[in-house]
């Protein structure tokens, strides 16, 4: 299957082919927050850490965040905590057919009492230098998935990446349910 690199924009989600045997990445599924000519910026959405802010951060500076879901974002910088959140809006993807991300600046946190507003922390992130993201989706080891607002809202776990690969057909229905070492069968 051929992969549109146009289909890269911040919002979309994108999914390991089950080929892709780099542990980092391995059977993933990362949340595109920043894609331009400079590069790309994600957080992996479904390897959450069993662990709340509290675990992590100074409960002095939560103020009230102490609940959030700590998820391992991605090999660059694990040494920090970047707090994200996140509203679902109708209309923001191109063609307005269903609900997009939209990103909440820090000052912005304070509505995450609001409806429809998703607070995860992530320990560290997922980036690409220029060119780089698109390569990667030419060589295919990425499949790009329009986001769902349940996906992030269901607390993604490892299941998340084999319920995500069956929205690419039969073919990827076989291969998520395949062994991830067959090697050992």
């Amino acid at each position: 299957m051929k992969q549109d690199t146009t289909a890269l924009r911040p919002g979309i989600v994108l999914v390991a082919d089950p080929d892709l045997r780099d542990p980092n990445f391995e059977r993933t599924l990362i949340l595109l927050v920043s894609h331009d000519e400079d590069g790309s910026f994600g957080f992996v959405i479904n390897r959450a850490t069993n662990q709340r802010l509290a675990d992590v951060s100074d409960p002095e500076e939560l103020q009230g965040l102490e609940e959030v879901p700590v998820f391992l974002g991605g090999p660059v910088a694990t040494d920090r905590i970047i707090l994200s959140g996140m509203r679902w809006q109708k209309g923001l993807a191109p063609d307005g057919s269903h609900f997009a991300m939209q990103g909440l600046a820090p000052d912005e946190l304070e509505l995450a009492d609001e409806d429809g507003v998703v607070l995860r922390a992530f320990q560290g992130y997922s980036g690409w230098s220029a060119g780089q993201l698109e390569r990667e989706l030419e060589d295919h080891a990425w499949l790009v998935l329009e986001p769902e607002q349940a996906l992030l809202e269901a607390m993604p776990d490892a299941r998340s990446w084999k319920r995500a690969l069956k929205n690419f057909g039969p073919t990827y229905v076989i291969r998520a349910e395949m062994s991830d070492r067959p090697h050992l069968n």
